[in-house]
């Protein structure tokens, strides 16, 4: 699955319109469901459903939010938006087949519907993960097994003034000329000297 890293070099139609469209009407459909609701329902079916609209609407917001500054905590909500959103209509599936069966086909496809788009968008996000978090993020990637020569508790103390002229990535750890831009390994902009 290819990652996009820069977001010059991304297509972005569906992250924009997921979160100028997308986001806000969701957002304003979970409040009128939430004002509309008809709360005289036993709260054995009540409580369920009225949580997962809460939950649904405080990811929405979340999402929307973070959008701005490319925050990881906005990539987090949209993926726990979209688990939210399969589980809801997934509970209202299993709530047709037990109490309202001739609900069953239309809550069929609502949950057929909600479930693709929800597969397709976590995966369109799941390429576009690096967006959202810093290069030196520990949620990308497993950490190296080693930074650099000796060990990784630092306490390695180097011999020879030839030691102190290695540099390494500090994304996936592999040593890189003293010159350059970027890791030749990974892509990962490094520091300059």
């Amino acid at each position: 699955m290819t990652e996009y890293t820069l977001r010059e070099n991304t297509p972005l139609k569906y992250h924009k319109f997921f979160w100028y469209v997308g986001l806000p009407l969701g957002f304003v459909q979970n409040l009128c469901n939430l004002i509309v609701y008809d709360y005289s329902y036993p709260q054995i079916i009540m409580v369920p459903e009225v949580s997962f609209i809460v939950l649904e609407t405080v990811f929405q917001a979340c999402c929307f939010y973070g959008f701005f500054k490319w925050t990881p905590y906005s990539w987090y909500s949209a993926m726990c938006y979209w688990g939210c959103s399969s589980l809801y209509w997934l509970y209202i599936l299993s709530l047709s087949w037990l109490y309202i069966p001739w609900y069953l086909p239309e809550a069929l496809g609502y949950f057929l519907g909600v479930f693709s788009v929800s597969v397709l968008s976590a995966r369109y996000y799941m390429k576009r993960r690096r967006l959202f978090f810093p290069p030196d993020s520990p949620f990308l990637a497993d950490p190296p097994a080693s930074v650099g020569p000796g060990p990784t508790d630092g306490s390695y103390i180097p011999e020879s003034p030839a030691a102190l002229q290695r540099r390494f990535c500090h994304h996936c750890g592999k040593e890189v000329p003293l010159d350059s831009a970027f890791c030749h390994f990974c892509g990962t902009k490094l520091e300059k000297l």
